[in-house]
């Protein structure tokens, strides 16, 4: 008697999970991929209009790549940059494969958000006669950082600005002092 085997297809490789995806002038995309310890994956990006009505992804357009090694527990959170724009309201979706060229089925699907405004106001009465100004942003846009320089002569050096940012009514807040000298700002998906 004879018996057939059957293997599951791509050895069954994990597809990434997206949680979060923003696009502008570049397109950011958070997520995480759990699949073996120590091993090193190519992760592939599309853009589709529309999600798939099963919530899994197609590859309408392809966006780019990243690399993504796991570690001793098997998963890892990443950020990827894309130097694609989206619009927002469609549809990211991506694909992991691991170093033997198994791919992944397509991950369930992440709608595009435009980055949030970071809007300054001038404060001209602060405490001690020092003149402050306070940055925000909306708290509905999570995963940015906000960054600083003094210079926009490239390379730009981007340090993050360690004052805590408070929260009210749907706003991230950061008051600074206006100091001397030109400072710029940005906000950074991380």
């Amino acid at each position: 008697e004879q018996h057939a085997t059957q293997s599951k297809a791509n050895n069954l490789q994990n597809y990434p999970v997206l949680t979060l995806a923003y696009s502008g002038g570049c397109t950011g995309v958070k997520g995480s991929l759990n699949s073996a310890p120590n091993t090193t994956y190519l992760l592939e990006f599309f853009a589709n209009p529309a999600c798939d009505p099963s919530g899994y992804g197609e590859g309408a357009a392809f966006l780019g790549q990243a690399i993504v090694t796991t570690g001793g527990s098997c998963s890892n959170n990443f950020t990827a940059t894309l130097n694609a724009a989206v619009a927002p309201g469609q549809v990211i979706t991506a694909t992991a494969t691991d170093p033997a060229n198994n791919t992944s089925e397509f991950s369930a699907c992440v709608t595009v958000a435009a980055p949030p405004l970071l809007t300054l106001t001038s404060i001209t009465n602060a405490p001690g006669g020092n003149p402050q100004f306070t940055l925000s942003w909306p708290t509905s846009a999570p995963g940015f950082v906000l960054k600083q320089t003094t210079d926009l002569t490239p390379p730009i050096a981007w340090t993050n600005v360690t004052n805590v940012a408070a929260t009210n009514g749907g706003l991230n807040l950061v008051t600074l002092s206006s100091g001397g000298g030109n400072r710029f700002f940005r906000l950074s998906f991380e």
